[in-house]
């Protein structure tokens, strides 16, 4: 009841900033907010916050799943007629998870009412349901959207796939917080859809969300708390959180738990946002420059740290973005690149360390350079350099010319700097 407490104070200061701010993310704490008082078993104040957020529902995908939480709360209410109605709408939503869930409520409501053969009914739906979902394959997340500014047009489209740790990288003001934040449903995309473990940002129940681990630039916590202050709120928000491993990270970090968060250092901020995503047994971390501020060491011990994450368990993912892309050659499997709000490039790390390569030449060797497998080229004072993603074809065929590895900083220097040919 305590840590339910505590995280009902948070989500009533969170209410209140988004409800002041006109936030997407009122709806969701409203829903979060019912499904507390439901654990705590309030009924009446948990069907009122699930109402409020039913009202603020435009969207029947995002009804679907305020109708599954108010009617399992109508059952444990005993109010089987009002339960069985909000279930049965909740059927009919396009969300295939909400409805499996929807018809094992339904199987369990009728099991009550004593009528086993539409339980029975109930239950097969949902297991054919279950077993639809096994068999499909659903990536961790997949986006394709657009979200327009004043003076900002945010074009990306990307797919993270389950046990693979995926980059975004890119220059500071090419979109990569704007997507993070329309991931994971902070704004409002202008068109295109996401979707988060087979679900739209919104549809995330929070159980969902209690599986991801998420570090954005522009978040933290108040500058007057303390870090032994966080702990009983990451055990509020987690039922997995894993106190003895945060606090043993803090030590090995250098993280004191005494010291108000204002004092802290860039970096020390940086570190302690990272060690909150790493300690509630997460499956899936959203990871907006989590080494931004920290030096060459610090950087490596928090790298390492993520190579812990995944090999502790092959199901786990991880999206991280960062503008230090040497960071990321010997930490990613597939490396998306995004320039001025559009995805301009997306590779396995390995073909872009082994195959891609920066071709140096003078302007003789370029007139006579078979340039078919060229991607770019840049005017150098010497010649050209140039992009090609068949190195071992100009190292076999043009002895006599400097053929360099390609790296991640090349091959972002070249894709916005250098022109086609």
């Amino acid at each position: 009841d305590n840590k339910i407490d505590s995280a009902y104070v948070y989500y009533q200061r969170a209410l209140t900033i988004a409800h002041d701010n006109n936030c997407n993310s009122e709806l969701t704490i409203l829903q979060e907010l019912g499904v507390l008082y439901r654990l705590k078993k309030d009924y009446k104040k948990s069907e009122y916050y699930l109402l409020k957020a039913l009202e603020l529902a435009k969207e029947d995908s995002l009804s679907s799943g305020i109708y599954l939480s108010l009617g399992y709360t109508y059952l444990l209410m005993g109010n089987m007629t009002v339960a069985e109605d909000y279930l049965d709408k909740s059927t009919r939503g396009v969300n295939i998870y909400t409805q499996a869930d929807a018809y094992k409520l339904l199987f369990k409501l009728e099991k009550q009412k004593n009528a086993p053969w539409v339980a029975l009914e109930y239950k097969e739906r949902s297991d054919s349901i279950f077993k639809i979902i096994q068999k499909k394959e659903i990536k961790e997340a997949v986006a394709d959207l657009q979200k327009k500014y004043e003076n900002f047009e945010l074009n990306c489209s990307m797919k993270v796939e389950k046990g693979y740790i995926t980059a975004l990288v890119g220059e500071n003001g090419a979109g990569k917080s704007t997507t993070f934040k329309a991931l994971l449903g902070l704004i409002k995309p202008d068109g295109g859809e996401i979707t988060i473990f087979g679900k739209k940002p919104l549809e995330l129940t929070a159980k969902d969300r209690a599986k991801m681990g998420i570090v954005l630039t522009d978040s933290g916590f108040s500058g007057y708390l303390k870090v032994k202050d966080i702990i009983p709120v990451m055990e509020s928000l987690y039922t997995e959180f894993e106190k003895s491993r945060f606090l043993d990270l803090c030590n090995k970090l250098d993280i004191p738990l005494n010291k108000s968060i204002k004092e802290f250092s860039t970096g020390m901020k940086a570190k302690l946002k990272v060690l909150c995503a790493l300690t509630h047994k997460a499956k899936f971390l959203l990871l907006d420059e989590p080494t931004a501020g920290l030096d060459v060491m610090a950087r490596e011990s928090i790298l390492n740290l993520f190579r812990e994450y995944m090999e502790e368990d092959g199901e786990r993912t991880i999206l991280i973005s960062s503008h230090i892309s040497s960071d990321l050659e010997g930490l990613c499997d597939d490396i998306y690149m995004i320039h001025e709000g559009r995805i301009i490039f997306h590779e396995d790390t390995d073909v872009l360390l082994n195959q891609y390569g920066l071709l140096k030449v003078d302007e003789k060797q370029f007139e006579e350079l078979d340039k078919r497998y060229l991607l770019k080229k840049r005017k150098e004072h010497y010649g050209y350099a140039c992009l090609t993603k068949e190195k071992q074809y100009y190292i076999e065929n043009y002895p006599d010319i400097v053929v360099e590895k390609g790296t991640v900083d090349e091959l972002i220097a070249m894709m916005i700097g250098g022109n086609e040919l």
